[in-house]
């Protein structure tokens, strides 16, 4: 045999060796992988069992595909519930005629003022609440919002008027 072949056959099973390494490190992978999609699997089908019991003995308030529907639902899941439940960011001004919002800490304090300058007319102006979506809500709307997020931590009145009547008060 020449060195020539030797040499050929060094380098072919150089490659054969190393194609074998990266199948079996292959094959290891697909196994961790594996093992990961079971786990995975195990604790879905964990969460949605309880999620079916949950549903099964607490009879669900809200229609389904609402945002209170969404918000409960988030409930069964605290560690979505953290980062995505709906909740009273701060007071806001909405104008009927432009649709413009200004936010402050309380309607019209000093930060909302400076949003508009002199052109303050209160009968072209909403007040409402903003959450942290960035969407304007009323204050009735807010009032949901806050209690099923257990915002409300004074009565300042408005607990029954028109559903509930959200004041920055009730929230600070």
């Amino acid at each position: 045999m020449s060195l020539g072949t030797l040499s050929h056959l060094e380098n072919w099973n150089g490659k054969r060796q190393n194609q074998m390494n990266e199948d079996i490190r292959d094959e290891g992978y697909k196994a961790f992988i594996d093992a990961v999609v079971k786990s995975l699997d195990a604790s879905r089908h964990s969460l949605v069992c309880s999620i079916e019991h949950a549903l099964k003995t607490t009879p669900c308030p809200y229609n389904v595909g609402t945002e209170e529907y969404n918000d409960w639902m988030e409930g069964f899941n605290p560690s979505r519930q953290k980062r995505s439940m709906r909740k009273v960011v701060c007071a806001a001004c909405r104008n009927r005629k432009t649709g413009d919002i200004i936010a402050g800490v309380r309607h019209w304090d000093e930060i909302m003022r400076a949003q508009v300058g002199d052109d303050v007319d209160g009968a072209e102006w909403e007040q409402g609440f903003l959450d942290n979506k960035r969407r304007f809500m009323t204050r009735t709307e807010a009032w949901g919002v806050a209690e099923r997020a257990h915002q409300i931590i004074h009565r300042c009145g408005g607990d029954t008027t028109n559903g509930g009547t959200l004041y920055s008060e009730n929230l600070y």
